[in-house]
C-alpha cells in the first residue's frame, strides 16, 4: 500500500457518509498514525462527537459491487467553512492550515488584444479582406494581427450583418430569405443543365 496524506478537511466514505477530518496524530505507544475526525452530516443533533481511525484503516481500500475503491476520498471542491473551524477549535483542536498561494512565473509574456472601437476600423479589416482581394493570411498580415482574429472578426461580423438583415425583415414584415421551394427547384435546375 502506497502511502497517502491526509490534509484536514471533508471526505466521503465509500458508502457516501462524509465526515470532516481534523488532522492526523501519532498514539504515544505504538507510534501509528491515528486520524481525528467529525460527522460531517449537519442535519444530525449530537454532532458533537469526534472519532478516531487507524490510518492504515483510513487508507486502505475496500471492495464495492467488485470494484476496489478507496475507503475515504477527498472531497477537494467543498470548502471548509468558518462555523466549522470555529468549533473546532473551540473544542481545542488547532485550525486547519491553508497553503498560501504561490505564483509561479509561466514565461509567457502579456499581451494585448485588439479590439475594434468604432465600426470603421472592424470595416476595414474587410475593405482589405474583399475590395482589395486579400486572402485572410494577406490581410492578416497587412493588419499586423495573426489568421485567427481576422477569422473571428470576419464570423462576428457576418453574424452581425445576418441579425440585422432579420431585423430589418421582421420590422418590414416581409420574408427576403430564399424560401425552401424556391431552393429546391432551383437545385433540380441546376441538376438538369
Amino acid at each position: 500500500m502506497a502511502e497517502r496524506r491526509v490534509f484536514a478537511g471533508y471526505y466521503k466514505r465509500y458508502d457516501g457518509k462524509p465526515i470532516f477530518v481534523i488532522r492526523v496524530l501519532k498514539d504515544i505507544d505504538t507510534g501509528e498514525a491515528i486520524v481525528v475526525c467529525k460527522d460531517a452530516s449537519f442535519s444530525r443533533e449530537d454532532n458533537e462527537h469526534y472519532y478516531l481511525i487507524r490510518y492504515a484503516s483510513f487508507c486502505e481500500q475496500v471492495e464495492v459491487d467488485g470494484v476496489l475503491r478507496d475507503k475515504y476520498v477527498r472531497q477537494t471542491r467543498r470548502e471548509i467553512d468558518e462555523g466549522t473551524v470555529r468549533e473546532v477549535y473551540e473544542d481545542g483542536f488547532p485550525e486547519p492550515k491553508s497553503k498560501p498561494f504561490t505564483y509561479v512565473d509561466d514565461g509567457y509574456a502579456e499581451r494585448t488584444i485588439r479590439c475594434s472601437r468604432t465600426y470603421y476600423e472592424y470595416a476595414d479589416l474587410f475593405r482589405k479582406r474583399f475590395s482589395e482581394g486579400l486572402s485572410i493570411r494577406k490581410a492578416a498580415d497587412a493588419m499586423q494581427q495573426n489568421r485567427g482574429v481576422v477569422e473571428r472578426r470576419q464570423a462576428a461580423l457576418y453574424r452581425a450583418f445576418a441579425q440585422l438583415l432579420q431585423q430589418r425583415d421582421e420590422a418590414d414584415g416581409v420574408c427576403r430569405l430564399m424560401q425552401k421551394t424556391e431552393y429546391d427547384q432551383r437545385d433540380i435546375e441546376d441538376l438538369l443543365e
